[in-house]
């Protein structure tokens, strides 16, 4: 995949027999004109365009055929989907195993199960029948209602991927067939089809802070002023936490949530101006997409039928007593369940610590000397991060140190490298795949077997989530990896980090990639890492974000760029690790970087010093003042430098107390 979920999938869709494949931006809304009751087919020329323009980059979604369903339970964060289906098969009987569709975890009940059904069959209701007999979180997924997200899109609440599995729970590679589907049984189909039963319920469950305006299709739409704030909050949240890649999807859903409770609780104007707000806490920049055309679509994509506005007065105190008493319940049962999956989460990744005895076991151990991957810059089993601007060459020193660990020759024609028969594996998340392999195949890896590339631009592999975490681990052991390059960090923890200055967020998406990197059994990791602005002065260079980031590595090499010459430097730091800034020179034929030359403050010394001297031999017996007038640098800068001359700059006093200066030959 390339990262654009329609392009690279809606044709496969369309051949494995899925009539309607459309795009729809994160899970909702959809194109246009294609779905519900009244919805268009998808005709040929219709995929194509979308393929080729802007839609390719959306989801994909299926409009289901006639003669299926989906049964799209809903079993995470307290939702009590699989309570409803439990007593849904204890009444109707056990289903077929069948295919599924999720981005939650292969175990989990939640996900979309499709069925075939009798071709014809009047589903319309089939979703409240069955929540009004067998509970919430469970909704029936037909041509006229709803549609299914499906693999390879992205869920943009949790940024896990979509994928198929196959009635034996196995993951599947390619698009499902709908006669690959079982039927649905005969008790399920009559009491779907039947008509709707009187029952005692009075009021559908209240929407909650996290559900979608999709979780919601069939919510009342009663809501009070404060009601109607707390449901619109999280999407402005999500807003403003969002980043690049996601804000466009979250402005709309922003938008969307806001655009049913208009005029009711605000106008239009106050909506737009609440949207703009939001969107300002942002990374968008007006350039690539216009924010007024995706508020405009996403006030007016209204679907609800309607919103009344209620008096909270009208309700009586036993009423609202035992609505609190419901809503504490609640809210007990979520925190118990968060507490009881971190535990086990942590349970899984947890080991125990390595413990030597007292203080005198532990000082009888032997000292051993720090054993390195690349002498005296990166010990073995250590991190380093790579600082660096904008344009300064990281992916240069990247690529020459993948040729320098497969190939056994010295990083930078300095560092010794440790051998080691294991490889290495890229998570190239920045640069395009045809260009970066120009850019290796120009640097000369002569073991290229033992190098592994994983192209991820545009795309997330968010660690947080169990399943992709456990693929990744597979991935990486698989290939007997032995040095991970992340490239870059920014970009790596999109999926696994809302926000970039929150530490606690930024620590643990670190502490993933070291879990990561033991299960793998790699040894080191290396991931580059972009400073907050192009031109940083020199020693006070840092990484984008949080502090976690440069706390974290054993060793912190930071590659500069002098802005007058166009040179570039590098210099290191951290456990046992001391290099001084030096040049590094670049061969602009093999892409191959020798680290060795002055460091920028001696050649900007020397570029001082010859351009004194030079002005001097052009204007001799000029003056201090005349110098630096003549060159247009501070007077200070001037009595530095003709002080450094002295041997090359003869010094003459003339009248009243000046002091002309001359080349001396």
């Amino acid at each position: 995949m390339t990262g654009r979920p329609y392009a690279d999938t809606a044709q496969a869709y369309w051949r494995a027999g899925w009539a309607n494949p459309i795009p729809v931006r994160g899970k909702f809304p959809p194109v246009t004109g294609y779905t519900g009751y009244d919805g268009a087919n998808v005709s040929w020329p219709d995929l194509q365009a979308w393929v080729d323009g802007e839609h390719g980059e959306w989801n994909i979604a299926l409009r289901l055929p006639g003669d299926v369903i989906g049964i799209d339970v809903d079993a995470y964060d307290g939702k009590s989907g699989g309570e409803s289906m439990a007593a849904a098969r204890a009444q109707l009987g056990d289903l077929p195993d069948t295919v599924r569709s999720t981005a939650r975890p292969p175990f989990s009940e939640s996900g979309i199960w499709l069925y075939r059904v009798p071709a014809g069959a009047n589903l319309r209701g089939a979703e409240k029948r069955f929540a009004a007999r067998y509970g919430d979180h469970v909704d029936v997924i037909r041509r006229d209602h709803r549609y299914a997200v499906v693999w390879p899109s992205i869920n943009p609440k949790t940024g896990g991927m979509y994928l198929w599995y196959g009635p034996d729970g196995t993951q599947l590679l390619e698009p499902p067939r709908p006669t690959d589907l079982a039927e649905l049984p005969r008790a399920w189909v009559e009491f779907l089809t039947a008509p709707a039963e009187p029952t005692t319920r009075t009021t559908d469950p209240t929407p909650t802070a996290s559900d979608t305006p999709a979780d919601i299709w069939d919510y009342p739409r009663e809501f009070t002023r404060d009601e109607a704030t707390e449901f619109v909050r999280p999407a402005f949240a999500n807003l403003r936490s969002a980043v690049d890649g996601t804000i466009n999807n979250r402005l709309n859903e922003a938008a969307v949530t806001i655009g049913h409770f208009i005029p009711e609780f605000w106008s239009r104007a106050e909506a737009e101006a609440y949207l703009l707000d939001a969107l300002a806490d942002t990374a968008y920049d007006g350039k690539t997409w216009r924010a007024e055309a995706t508020i405009k679509s996403g006030l007016e994509a209204k679907t609800w039928r309607a919103v009344r506005r209620i008096d909270p007065a009208g309700s009586t105190p036993d009423e609202r007593d035992e609505a609190l008493l419901r809503e504490v319940a609640r809210l007990h049962f979520r925190a118990d369940a968060g507490e009881l999956f971190a535990a086990e989460r942590h349970a899984r990744n947890w080991t125990a610590p390595v413990h030597h005895g007292s203080l005198s076991a532990e000082l009888n151990l032997p000292d051993e000397d720090t054993k390195w991957r690349l002498r005296g810059l990166l010990g073995i089993g250590h991190n380093a991060v790579v600082v660096a601007g904008r344009k300064v060459g990281k992916t240069t020193v990247v690529n020459n140190l993948i040729r320098s660990c497969v190939d056994g020759e010295p990083f930078l024609n300095r560092f010794e490298v440790a051998p080691f028969s294991q490889g290495v594996a890229v998570f190239n998340y920045e640069i395009d795949e045809r260009q970066y392999r120009r850019w290796l195949r120009d640097v000369g890896v002569v073991n290229t077997d033992r190098v592994f590339v994983l192209h991820l631009r545009g795309r997330s592999v968010p660690l947080r989530d169990v399943q992709v975490r456990g693929w990744v681990v597979r991935w990486l052991r698989e290939r007997e990896i032995g040095v991970w390059i992340v490239d870059p960090y920014s970009r790596a923890y999109v999926g696994s980090v809302d926000n970039g200055n929150d530490e606690a967020q930024v620590g643990a998406f670190l502490d993933l990639l070291d879990v990561v990197k033991a299960e793998a059994g790699i040894g080191e990791l290396i991931m580059p890492a972009h400073t907050p602005k192009a031109r940083v002065d020199e020693g006070e260079e840092t990484a984008i974000g949080s502090q976690r980031l440069e706390a974290w590595p054993d060793s912190m090499w930071y590659l500069t760029k002098d802005a007058d010459t166009g040179l570039r430097f590098l210099r290191a730091e951290g456990r046992d690790v001391d290099i001084m800034q030096e040049q590094l020179t670049y061969d602009g034929e093999t892409r191959r970087l020798t680290f060795g030359g002055p460091d920028r403050a001696s050649l900007r010394r020397r570029a001082d010093l010859s351009a004194v001297i030079d002005y001097i031999a052009v204007h001799p017996g000029c003056s201090q003042n005349e110098i630096a007038a003549g060159l247009g640098w501070g007077k200070d800068r001037v009595r530095k430098v003709v002080k450094e001359a002295e041997g090359t700059v003869r010094t003459a006093a003339g009248k009243n107390g000046a002091f002309h200066h001359y080349a001396d030959n």
